[in-house]
């Protein structure tokens, strides 16, 4: 238990990194084209959509690494999220999380706790 715990500990920690990069890539896109770009656009970027935002080839180097990086925390934090519904009841978890405002995560960490008694 307290090992997955400290997982859910270290998604989070990721999820927050992962926000801090994608903050870094619009910013760096903002600063240098003038063009402000909302969240969800910032995550529909591909490589090759990033490199028609710079000329300079060092700021298009800086804005692909913080790309790669947001890549990998997000396959990081997917993997962990994985894991940790492996090790709970199926059947507790669907029926927490059909309840409005339970999601995922939050169904887990009852799960985890053993906190569904009331929702059975």
């Amino acid at each position: 238990m307290r090992a997955v715990r400290d997982l859910l500990r270290r998604r989070l920690l990721l999820v927050r990194q992962k926000t801090a990069q994608l903050l870094s890539l619009q910013s760096t896109i903002s600063r240098h084209t003038g063009i402000r770009l909302n969240s969800s656009k910032v995550k529909q970027l591909t490589p090759d959509s990033i490199q028609q935002y710079f000329a300079d080839t060092t700021v298009y180097f800086c804005a692909i690494q913080n790309y790669q990086t947001l890549q990998q925390l997000e396959q990081q934090v997917s993997e962990i999220e994985s894991f940790v519904l492996s090790q709970c009841d199926q059947n507790a978890y669907r029926i927490i999380t059909s309840t409005p405002g339970i999601g995922k995560i939050l169904g887990m960490v009852f799960i985890l706790l053993n906190l569904t008694a009331g929702f059975a």
